[in-house]
């Protein structure tokens, strides 16, 4: 008789541990799955993305400022057909060229040149005088090298490359777009005139980003 109880009570133990391994088991397989894309927007939801926001503030006469913002958003990818857009550059050739299929280069000729993003701030520019005249004779002042000194950082840094117009190899889109590094030469060779070469401008535009001593 004893041995039988013995035999049971190991028979009931070794059935216990064998449902709580079952079950632990099934736990695993249970727990939330893993995605290479972000989650799928629902209904009135909208899609996962990342968003840059750049602002910049100008202080005008009489305690007004002046601020223009720009908002990018770029949408994350949910679904794994995002990964074959033909639009998407995944490796250059061994020549320096870019790879790409036909519409993504015509995607890449519509993009925004420094020739008309340099066009967009001369009507922000207006507010000084004549926006031409005010970026010709910021550009100008940035070829002198002397209004971005250590203490502006990166920013100094990429505000001096941006107003150098020979930095970039785009062609032009009008004929007009040589006056900017025009600029730029006048700016090397003779120093401190450009206020003179662009009397339309009352008020250099860099004045609100650097200081120079006179």
């Amino acid at each position: 008789m004893r041995r039988y109880l013995l035999t049971y009570f190991v028979l009931l133990t070794s059935s216990r541990q064998i449902f709580r391994e079952i079950e632990s088991s099934e736990g695993v397989e249970d727990r939330e799955k893993r995605y290479l894309v972000y989650p799928k927007p629902g209904v009135g939801n909208a899609p996962t993305k990342v968003q840059l926001i750049l602002g910049l503030g100008l202080p005008m006469e009489g305690g007004l400022i002046v601020g223009y913002v720009v908002k990018n958003n770029y949408n994350l990818p949910y679904n794994a057909t995002s990964y074959l857009d033909p639009h998407v550059r995944y490796e250059r050739s061994i020549y320096g060229e870019d790879s790409l299929e036909p519409d993504a280069e015509a995607n890449r000729k519509g993009s925004t040149t420094r020739w008309e993003t340099y066009r967009m701030l001369e009507s922000a520019f207006n507010i000084f005088g004549s926006g031409k005249s005010c970026l010709l004779r910021a550009i100008c002042e940035a070829a002198e090298g002397e209004p971005f000194g250590e203490n502006y950082g990166l920013f100094g840094e990429l505000l001096h490359l941006f107003l150098t117009p020979s930095s970039t190899a785009e062609e032009f889109l009008e004929s007009t777009d040589q006056e900017y590094l025009a600029a730029e030469s006048l700016g090397r060779r003779s120093l401190e005139k450009c206020r003179i070469f662009f009397p339309e401008c009352e008020i250099s535009p860099l004045e609100y980003f650097t200081e120079s001593d006179d």
